[in-house]
């Protein structure tokens, strides 16, 4: 795999998402974390974004949440995605 200079805002972005996935490090991680849960939990943090009253702390707090289920969504498939590719 290429190696990537990333773009100063994804930088900081995947930064910000890597320092909230170490404040719940103690959750155990996702491996194996059922997708309909990792979903919900998409569902509920756009939910927030849409509610008017949100604090900006939230709300950008929300959007790392958002990046961070997708990401062990797509961690947690990657593997059967990989398999699939070399039949």
């Amino acid at each position: 795999m290429e190696l990537l200079t990333l773009r100063p805002t994804l930088r900081d972005f995947s930064s910000e998402c890597e320092r909230v996935l170490r404040e719940n490090d103690y959750k155990g991680g996702w491996d194996g974390a059922p997708e309909g849960f990792l979903i919900e939990g998409i569902r509920d943090n756009v939910w927030n974004l849409e509610d008017n009253k949100i604090t900006i702390e939230n709300f950008l707090k929300s959007c790392l949440d958002i990046a961070n289920y997708a990401m062990m969504i797509w961690d947690n498939n990657r593997e059967n995605r990989i398999i699939e590719a070399e039949k």
